[in-house]
């Protein structure tokens, strides 16, 4: 990929790279920002909003689908558990911030600027 970007003059710079991580922990700022100062339950509002439209057990496969195809930092402390379990509670209390992450990764692929990062 690099060589047919290189060819092709089209290779962001080094600084540029950094600029998607940097708009992500932004986002994530804003989104605790409106959290703490607007609506504390914003996130788990957003989940039973998506449950009352597709149903809960579709908002978990959805969930679950992203933990596992996408792992970061908070979505892999909050991996689903295979069973039900103490692990269940734990997974319980992980999914609005799953789901946030979830939502910032939606945002940020629908943003222009980073139309040169797609494939990455």
């Amino acid at each position: 990929m690099t060589q047919i970007r290189a060819a092709s003059g089209s290779t962001p710079s080094t600084p540029a790279h950094s600029s998607p991580w940097v708009i992500d922990e932004v986002s994530h700022f804003l989104v605790a920002q409106y959290r703490r100062n607007r609506d504390p339950q914003v996130t788990q509002a957003a989940l039973d909003w998506f449950a009352a439209r597709v149903g809960e057990d579709n908002v978990d496969k959805l969930l679950r689908t992203f933990v596992q195809e996408f792992p970061n930092v908070a979505s892999t402390a909050a991996k689903p558990p295979s069973t039900n379990g103490p692990g269940l509670i734990r997974w319980l209390a992980h999914r609005e911030a799953v789901l946030e992450e979830l939502m910032l990764l939606w945002l940020a692929n629908q943003n222009p600027a980073f139309r040169s990062f797609r494939e990455l």
